[in-house]
C-alpha cells in the first residue's frame, strides 16, 4: 500500500519544464534582436536612397 508521506519524484520534470521555458524566452529575445537589426538596416538603406543625412 502507498504511504501518505511518500512524495512524488518530479524534480526532473520541473527542471525540464524550466529549461523549455527559458529556452523559449531566449529564442524569442534572439528573434527580436535579429528583427531589430534587419529593420534598422532597411531604414538606413531607405534613408540613403532618399538622400537623408544622418
Amino acid at each position: 500500500m502507498f504511504s501518505i508521506l511518500a512524495m512524488a519524484d518530479t524534480l526532473n520534470y520541473m527542471i525540464a519544464g524550466y529549461a523549455v521555458i527559458f529556452g523559449a524566452a531566449l529564442g524569442y529575445i534572439a528573434s527580436l534582436v535579429v528583427r531589430y537589426r534587419n529593420a534598422k538596416r532597411e531604414l538606413d538603406i531607405t534613408k540613403e536612397i532618399r538622400g537623408y543625412r544622418k
